[in-house]
């Protein structure tokens, strides 16, 4: 898959350099089963890696990805990140990619207290996450396809682009709701009107058909939503983008410490 869905060789690049300045970890916890991070914590020197996911599936399906990562030396953990059932203040560093995609809107400080409450004092949380703009608002669908057309850009590429960005104009920020059967709607009528033959155009469109009846129907934050709510619980030690994928300014890495109240 394309950046920004996984993490990108820059975004790698950030995830390492916050985890270089960590001395001594001995225990880490690692959110999702994104290979890359995998790979990344298992180059730390005697830590003890816990994964935890929700499904065993994505846990083992995610294993032909990675590189560095031995899957027998993790400790896996199929369960719901609300509910981990881990001592309190014991890890060192908690690391996930896009992590408060998989948590619904009403659940986030929840969610955010429960990672608080697993790191030690002076552990650290990273994870790149993603918020949203009123950019595209105002855009028709023409527009949106036109400002990926205006690059020259893999199949790839493209298609994750274009799938991104119409979802992200059919998101309300201040409902927090993203109606993704209209925009599986609107992009098919988009289709039908401008009888594109571009195959990756007509690829989004069967690959919004296939997630209009997804469970996942929140949008993603602002910028000051986002940086709200996680300084509700954690310091901002740091904050990067990468230089390496088209709209990195909207993912930012960042590296947290709990806030011990």
């Amino acid at each position: 898959m394309s950046s920004p869905i996984r993490p990108s060789k820059g975004d790698c690049e950030i995830y390492q350099d916050y985890l270089s300045r960590k001395k001594e970890v001995e225990r880490v916890l690692i959110l999702g089963s994104t290979p890359e991070v995998r790979d990344l914590a298992a180059k730390l020197p005697k830590a003890k890696i816990y994964v935890a996911d929700f499904s065993h599936q994505m846990l083992s399906g995610m294993v032909k990805f990675i590189r560095h990562a031995d899957p027998t030396k993790e400790i896996w953990i199929k369960d719901d990140w609300l509910s981990l059932f881990l001592s309190e203040r014991s890890f060192d560093v908690i690391i996930g990619d896009l992590v408060l995609q998989q948590i619904p809107p009403e659940n986030e400080k929840v969610f955010l207290k429960k990672v608080n409450s697993l790191l030690k004092k002076d552990g650290i949380f990273i994870s790149r996450f993603h918020f949203i703009s009123e950019r595209f608002q105002s855009k028709t669908i023409e527009e949106i396809v036109k400002k990926v057309e205006v690059k020259k850009r893999s199949y790839n590429e493209k298609v994750t682009l274009i799938r991104l960005w119409v979802w992200e104009r059919f998101s309300d920020p201040e409902s927090r709701k993203m109606d993704r059967c209209l925009a599986a709607r609107e992009y098919t009528e988009f289709i039908k009107r401008t009888k594109m033959s571009d195959e990756a155009i007509k690829k989004v469109e069967k690959t919004l058909i296939a997630w209009e009846n997804a469970p996942y129907t929140w949008s993603p934050p602002t910028e000051k939503q986002l940086v709200d709510g996680l300084s509700d619980y954690f310091t901002i030690v740091d904050r990067k983008v990468a230089t390496d994928h088209e709209d990195a300014i909207y993912y930012p890495i960042f590296n947290l410490s709990p806030k011990i109240k």
